[in-house]
């Protein structure tokens, strides 16, 4: 578990880093559906690392709530692709 808990902190430095980034320096100039997916990895990553420490209840929580994250992603991609044509 210390390696998923040194990658976690590497993610939260990463997330932290770009919104400071973004707010006081420069735009950043992603689409948002990489920012929604960079929240998903996250949340799944703390999830597991919960879940490995013994707190099953929140880590169950993180993992959910990234799995409910990613899903809407994915309906929302469908949906706007067969608005823009690509759909049959």
């Amino acid at each position: 578990m210390k390696l998923l808990r040194k990658l976690n902190l590497g993610v939260a430095v990463v997330g932290l880093s770009a919104v400071f980034y973004h707010l006081f320096i420069d735009r950043l100039h992603i689409p948002a559906v990489s920012i929604y997916l960079f929240n998903v990895v996250m949340f799944f990553l703390f999830g597991l690392e919960k879940v490995g420490d013994s707190e099953k209840k929140s880590g169950y929580f993180y993992i959910f709530t990234s799995l409910f994250i990613f899903g809407l992603i994915i309906l929302s991609e469908f949906s706007s692709s067969e608005i823009r044509g690509w759909g049959s």
